[in-house]
């Protein structure tokens, strides 16, 4: 029997309410750098993040990570949409929206 490698003893957590105050500087410093159209509306995407993961009920390992991943994605999808592609998400989600009205 092959001994398991243990690369990480960080536990599984459900997505916290906010990042701690050092976790905040390290994301905003890097959506300076590299997402900065996107560093205005932190405090709206984190939520979108937080609600996304908590209603799954997903558990994680690095939320900071899991983070700049969504800013990453929902760059490629503002992107797509400026393009005029990627109407298919919306069309599938009108009769979603339709009821919500």
């Amino acid at each position: 029997m092959t001994p398991r490698k243990t690369v990480d003893r960080r536990e599984l957590t459900l997505c916290p309410d906010s990042l701690t105050d050092a976790q905040k500087t390290r994301i905003r410093a890097w959506m300076a750098k590299r997402h900065p159209t996107y560093l205005r509306g932190v405090g709206h995407l984190w939520s979108a993040h937080r609600d996304f993961h908590r209603s799954r009920g997903n558990l994680g390992l690095d939320w900071e990570a899991s983070f700049r991943s969504w800013v990453r994605k929902a760059k490629e999808i503002d992107q797509r949409q400026a393009a005029g592609g990627d109407r298919g998400a919306q069309e599938r989600l009108r009769p979603q929206l339709d009821v919500v009205k």
